[in-house]
């Protein structure tokens, strides 16, 4: 009987230290996270390509991570098969990433397309667009082209677009973090408004990280020089010494 009330006791003493341990190690892993706050933007503005002609289409957006924001968006009427909304949502939304590597963890609001039936009295889903916030991060106002994806594998696809507006400020965090790169977006285009991010707020803090900022036709200062260097020189100088001969062999300048 003493054999097993010591076994007991010592039982009863090594159990919380094991739990303090689990603890310590749970809250040293949580510590190690750099955690950032940034103010959200978000401007629906249209949806093209529908596959009906009239009827009235509305969306749902939800942060599925770092907040909880919800709201549903106006409904507004199909129009050659199209709906516009140019409707601005502004939230906040948290982000983490570690300490390590620095680069921001997922934050993704899913934004839900559904169409009014039966004179509003119910609803169908046509389809949704999950939108990772942290790709957005210090990159300025962008502006993507989603194709909507189907709730189900048995759901009709029909190639319906989606034109977003998203913006991100940071708030509060180590300005210097690293974003995903916007390539590797679910997005089908992706363009930039050339709204530089503001003071101090780097996109990355590495030189490696690649930038999406659309395409610029205007061409640099250095490619017009290279251009201009590599012409012939009958095409940069026109005219040559003879044509300030006349016909007659004088000189027009001297005009002797």
């Amino acid at each position: 009987r003493k054999l097993v009330i010591s076994r007991i006791r010592i039982h009863d003493t090594r159990t919380p230290s094991r739990a303090t341990s689990n603890a310590r190690r749970r809250h040293g892993s949580t510590m190690k996270k750099k955690r950032f706050k940034f103010e959200v933007a978000l401007t629906l503005y249209e949806l093209n390509a529908i596959p009906f002609v009239n009827g009235f289409v509305f969306s749902k957006l939800k942060l599925k991570s770092g907040g909880s924001f919800a709201v549903e968006s106006k409904r507004c009427s199909v129009s050659d098969h199209r709906v516009r909304w140019d409707q601005t949502f502004a939230f906040e939304c948290q982000m983490t990433a570690p300490a390590s590597g620095g680069t921001l963890n997922p934050c993704p609001c899913r934004v839900s397309l559904r169409k009014e039936m039966k004179g509003g009295k119910s609803v169908e889903k046509m389809g949704y667009v999950d939108v990772n916030l942290a790709q957005y991060a210090g990159a300025g106002q962008q502006t993507s082209r989603f194709l909507l994806k189907g709730y189900s594998e048995s759901q009709r696809q029909d190639n319906s677009i989606l034109k977003l507006g998203v913006s991100l400020t940071l708030r509060k965090g180590d300005p210097c973090f690293k974003a995903p790169s916007l390539s590797s977006t679910d997005a089908i285009e992706n363009a930039s408004r050339c709204h530089p991010p503001p003071p101090g707020h780097s996109r990355s803090s590495s030189a490696g990280s690649s930038f999406v900022t659309g395409h610029s036709r205007q061409s640099s200062w250095a490619s017009s020089a290279s251009m201009h260097n590599s012409r012939p020189n009958s095409e940069i100088h026109s005219r040559s010494p003879s044509d300030d001969m006349a016909s007659d062999g004088t000189d027009r300048k001297s005009g002797s």
